[in-house]
């Protein structure tokens, strides 16, 4: 709440285009059909309004006069023109989405500047070596420093070697010897995936070829001397490049964060903006490549001084080295790939873009961090792989191109080669050593053997999801997949963070010599592998992923993202093998203790384990929390946090001890809904004059989104507070003035009845009304001497009734009551209808709120966690003061909807926290000035009409509300948000929801500990006023986040007792007072309020009621005179807020 008054309280004035009176045709972001001219012309008029191309540029002519039309928008199109529209009709989603594609493709190419500067540069880096100065052989121990005034030039080379030998593995002393000539050849690589912007450095390649006189051929592919060799070599390359002038900065680094893949990385002196990646790499027909296939076994000898150290690999002579192969084989056939990329990509522009594309995409999702991500050389090589196999042709637009990779991706076999000279079985032998097989140019290197198979599978399935968003045919398509920033702490359920200060010496040590000599060298792989094996047999079917968040991983610390299986997740047994299967064994070694034989109801018999102790959802959901903490912590010895549902603990009150097990909002829902379908059942069987039919819920409790639904109990009779007669049925206000305590607060569960047809309602509004009283008082004296169910009719044409512990608020509704309600008669007498405030408001209530009621279970019964994550959404922004008639529950509830109907560019959360953050994320990004929230249940909109609503919403956005929402059940009128949120509620909640959004997901990242609490404390500094509250009148204390209280409340089971009267109902002192302020005072100022148990009320005084105004019989009210000029008497105001709120109101205190 800090920026609520620096926000200005009045219309923003809306800018004029400047293109003349006459308004050009408004453009359809859906394909449309007629003629070219007609298209070109939308395309003109988009393009000049948003400055991309403007047409009047070309010909410098100057302003028109504001009264003359703007003729360039209607000129004949041209013969490039007519053939982009064909193209854009023909190979694009829409019109909109291929303008969005090129204006991010112009954002992150290369500028030509850049091009020049290096092309200019790579000339003279390449000439450079030709005068490298060559030594002759030389062995590697004698790189020592050494001092004295004499020294030969092999010496001195040696001493400026020693400085930048800092690897720790391959610049120890080992016992080789090589010499050091000038290059082979220095090539500019294919530079088809470099991509440049404000964040991103312009990044080409530059391959560099060692002579053979480097290596031995026959032995140097063994014992890891390649290695050895190459790390030398290339400090030899970079002492070099240190003495150019044309070179500002030269190190050596991993590439990809791989240890053993070292390239050197150059900024060029002629530009900051340029950093290029020099690969070292054998000369050509140094080794036989297919040395390198994954069964051969090419290390003979142990150098590694880490873990690896005890590692006899002179025992695994048979097992095949496949990642130390992976690593000469990469770069032995770097070169020839290089050839091939180049050949298949050269002047295909488009589906160059398309790789682009795709490289925001996957940066986008951080899935291409990494050796073990899906790398960007990755991306391409599976390009090339589409195009050789005629599934991506050269007349294909940037658009298809990604479109075919993601359903291709999706759907493909993980059996891929580039090489024709591949057989079937050759493939089959790389599926032994890696989950996804694509086999590069050589026919002898898996381009994706490094690639981790969950990092994989991830991809996939967010190749899938994109998919499934092109075809949603959605509003902000393009924005979800290349503009949104989908950071690992929205995309998963819950982040497991394993910490391990002896580098997890204990996993290494648990792990057999087979793994251990498998991955030999790649540590990381192999304690990721083992740390991963023994989750997924724990968790098994009850998580979609378990993802390595690999950019976030180091030697000492594993951060994995989990997403649950929504269909399984729930389940509270483990089901195992059967009794005397042969993996019956490996179950109980794994599962220990916990693990027995259960007989299920099918008689038949398992090893199962069964968590007993899971009563309600909430525990349910949590079972996976029990599983990780017994696999880490009791199997393995590891400390780990984990993030996920920190945030639940604020839906369920401790301080209440309900009569059956609760945890969230869940377990009271289903016992009101039950008790609901009784109370139905019990209404039809009524000799009534009409015959009920249905009883629709208007209560959010029936959409699983009330935060503390009312729990059923006997009411206890209170003689200090309330006051009855044996006639009466219901409790009433007693003395309130003396009364000790006030009764507590009893939310009604609302109803609307509908009943059958019939043809003699009265015509007129006032009769038919009467005609509905009667009806309630025959349903009251039915329930009590059919059913004995005490019951109440209330002047508002509802009835209360008390039922097995509950108080059910039942509204009779007739559908002619609207009509009636629109009904005017003008001065002529004549007849028209006309929406008034009253008829909205029955429409909304009883028309269009218990179909979203509904509507809104349904979303609850496929998804479970959309009713508890609405609760917390709607818990924080209550607790930042933001009240109903800020921002209604439904409105709430609606927002939440549509993040749940279309979730892309995430699958559905199964946790509630998760589905709170990224709601964090919408409402922080989404434009409610410029685009509606579409709600579109069970798809009931087609995507006509919904094109059609956005397009009149777009071209007359003043008619419209402030957050407009499009659901198939009112029309498109946005029914529920006509007075509220207005746009300064909605710019106050997206300032809350960006700094929310950032302290949690800064959390996460951290891994502090998840502190949350701090983002329910509302700032109170920037309010004027302050109106502290009587804690006796606050009767939702026990709901407050920061609740002190130390009083717990038993409430005992229902039991039947004629007896037992209705309690007093929705009586809320605070709301009452409330509602006066807002009806009295609402024209000079803002009242703030949290209706979860707040102790405080915060006032802000409206801009303009601050103003001073001329003396005149309208501006007196709350004003004084001063200085000749009417003025806000705030000191008067503030003893009217207290007189207002006697009894009620602590003090005052002004704060600005």
């Amino acid at each position: 709440m800090g920026q609520i008054k620096d926000i200005d309280m009045e219309e923003n004035s809306e800018k004029k285009s400047d293109v003349g009176e006459v308004e050009p045709p408004k453009i359809n972001p859906k394909k449309r059909k007629g003629s070219y001219k007609e298209k070109l012309l939308l395309m003109k008029k988009q393009k000049l309004l948003s400055g991309e191309d403007n047409v009047l540029a070309e010909a410098q002519e100057p302003v028109q006069k504001e009264n003359k039309p703007n003729y360039a928008l209607y000129k004949q199109p041209t013969a490039d023109e007519l053939n982009q529209l064909r193209e854009t009709e023909n190979l694009f989603n829409s019109n909109i989405f291929r303008l969005q594609i090129d204006e991010l493709l112009g954002e992150i190419k290369v500028k030509p500047k850049y091009e020049k500067l290096y092309d200019s540069w790579f000339e003279t880096f390449k000439e450079s070596f030709k005068t490298i100065t060559e030594l002759d052989t030389i062995p590697l121990v004698n790189f020592k420093n050494v001092k004295g005034k004499k020294l030969s030039a092999q010496q001195k080379f040696i001493n400026q070697t020693v400085k930048d030998l800092n690897h720790e593995l391959f610049s120890k002393p080992h016992d080789l010897s090589m010499k050091f000539n000038k290059p082979v050849s220095v090539t500019r690589m294919a530079k088809y995936n470099c991509i440049s912007s404000k964040e991103l450095k312009y990044n080409p390649s530059i391959c560099l070829a060692m002579p053979k006189e480097t290596f031995s051929p026959k032995s140097d592919f063994l014992y890891n001397n390649y290695a050895i060799k190459k790390y030398h070599y290339m400090v030899y390359v970079m002492q070099h490049i240190k003495s150019l002038d044309i070179v500002k900065e030269v190190k050596i680094e991993n590439y990809f964060g791989n240890y053993w893949m070292p390239i050197l990385t150059i900024v060029p002196s002629n530009s900051e903006k340029i950093t290029i990646n020099l690969f070292v790499v054998p000369e050509e027909n140094t080794f036989k490549i297919k040395r390198f296939l994954p069964h051969n076994n090419n290390i003979k000898k142990n150098i590694l001084t880490d873990m690896f150290e005890d590692v006899k690999v002179e025992d695994f002579t048979n097992e095949g080295t496949y990642l130390h192969n992976s690593i000469i084989a990469h770069d032995t056939g770097l070169l020839l790939n290089n050839s091939t990329i180049e050949e298949n990509l050269r002047g295909l522009q488009n589906i160059q873009d398309g790789i682009k594309l795709l490289m925001v995409w996957l940066k986008q999702r951080k899935l291409n961090e990494t050796y073990a991500g899906f790398t960007d050389d990755l991306l391409v090589y599976l390009i090339v792989y589409l195009i050789l196999k005629k599934k991506i042709t050269k007349h294909m637009s940037s658009y298809q191109v990604i479109r075919i990779f993601w359903f291709f991706l999706s759907s493909t076999q993980n059996l891929l080669s580039i090489a024709n000279t591949v057989k079937l079985e050759d493939l089959s032998n790389f599926k032994e050593f890696s989950h996804f097989v694509l086999v590069d140019a050589t026919g002898c290197l898996n381009v994706a053997a490094f690639l981790d198979s969950e990092v994989f599978i991830k991809v996939k399935n967010e190749a899938a999801l994109a998919v499934k968003n092109l075809d949603n045919n959605r509003f902000n398509t393009f924005t979800t997949l290349f503009i949104s920033k989908i950071t690992f702490a929205i995309q998963y359920d819950a982040l497991l963070k394993i910490k391990d200060d002896s580098n997890f010496s204990s996993v290494f040590d648990g792990c057999d010599t087979t793994n251990r000599f498998k991955y030999f060298g790649f540590y990381e792989m192999l304690i990721r592998k083992r740390v991963m094996d023994n989750l997924k047999m724990g968790l098994s079917n009850r998580v979609l992923e378990i993802v390595p968040i690999l950019a976030e991983s180091t030697m000492d610390k594993l951060v994995f993202g989990i997403n649950l299986n929504p269909e399984t997740c729930l389940d509270v047994v483990v089901k195992g093998p059967k009794q005397f299967d042969a993996d019956a064994a490996k179950f109980k070694e794994f599962w220990g203790p916990l693990a027995e034989l259960r007989r299920f109801k099918d008689t038949s018999i398992y090893e199962a384990v069964y968590f007993d102790d899971a009563k309600t959802i909430q525990d349910k959901r949590h079972i996976f929390k029990k599983i990780i903490k017994y696999v880490l912590k009791e199997k393995m010895g590891l400390k780990y946090t984990l993030n996920g549902d920190e945030m639940e603990k604020i839906l369920k009150i401790d301080n209440i001890v309900a009569p059956f097990p609760s945890g969230s909002n869940e377990e009271a829902t289903l016992k009101i809904k039950a008790i609901h379908y009784d109370m139905s059942k019990m209404l039809r069987d009524l000799a009534l004059p009409l015959p009920v039919t249905a009883i629709q819920g208007l209560s959010n409790v029936y959409s699983y989104t009330m935060c503390y639904p009312p729990i059923p109990t006997n009411t206890t009779f209170n003689k200090y507070n309330v006051e009855s007669t044996k006639e009466s049925h219901s409790l009433l206000l007693g003395d309130l003035l003396n009364a000790k305590h006030l009764p507590n607060y009893i939310e009604p569960v609302e109803c609307v009845i509908e009943l059958g047809m019939h043809s003699k309602w009265p015509r007129e509004l006032e009769p038919m009304r009467a005609m509905k009283m009667l009806f309630l008082f025959e349903m009251s004296d039915l329930l009590w001497k059919e059913k004995h169910v005490r019951s109440a009719v209330r002047e508002e044409c509802c009835i209360d009734i008390f039922y097995e512990g509950l108080v059910f608020r039942l509204w009779l509704h007739h559908p002619k009551e609207i009509g009636y309600l629109m009904r005017n008669v003008s001065a002529d007498g004549v007849v028209y209808f006309k929406d008034s405030r009253d008829s909205l408001h029955v429409e909304s209530k009883f028309k269009v709120l218990p179909k979203i009621i509904g509507a809104l279970n349904g979303i609850h019964q496929e998804s479970p966690s959309f009713g508890p994550s609405t609760c917390l959404i709607k818990r924080w922004i209550r607790a930042q003061m933001l009240d109903e008639s800020h921002i209604p529950d439904v409105v709430i509830d609606l927002l939440n909807a549509s993040l749940y109907l279309t979730p892309e560019p995430f699958s559905v959360p199964t946790l509630p926290q998760v589905g709170f953050i990224r709601f964090l994320k919408f409402i922080s990004e989404f434009d409610f000035n410029m685009q509606p929230v579409v709600v579109n249940f069970n798809d009931n909109l087609t995507n006509e009409q919904l094109y059609e609503m956005d397009g009149n919403f777009q071209n007359n956005r003043a008619d419209f509300r402030d957050l407009h929402i499009i659901t198939p059940y009112d029309e498109g009128t946005s029914i529920f948000t006509r007075e509220s949120p207005n746009k300064d509620i909605i710019r106050v909640l997206q300032l809350l929801a960006q700094a929310t959004y950032k302290h949690l997901t800064d959390c996460i990242i951290s891994q502090d500990s998840f502190k949350f609490k701090s983002v329910l404390v509302p700032n109170i500094s920037e309010y004027n006023l302050i109106i502290h509250l009587d804690a006796k009148c606050v009767l939702k204390y026990l709901q407050k986040i920061d609740c002190t209280s130390t009083n717990v409340i038993k409430i005992e089971e229902y039991k039947h007792d004629a007896r037992t009267k209705i309690p007093v109902v929705g009586f809320d002192p605070i709301q009452i007072y409330l509602k006066e302020l807002r009806k009295n005072y609402g024209d000079f100022a803002l009242f703030f309020y949290d209706s979860y148990g707040g102790y405080k009320i915060g006032v802000l005084w409206r801009k303009k009621s601050l103003e001073e105004n001329d003396f005149k019989i309208l501006n007196v009210p709350a004003r004084q005179i001063k200085d000749g000029k009417l003025q806000l008497n705030i000191a008067a105001l503030i003893e009217d807020f207290k007189c207002l709120g006697t009894h009620c109101v602590k003090s005052v205190q002004k704060i600005n």
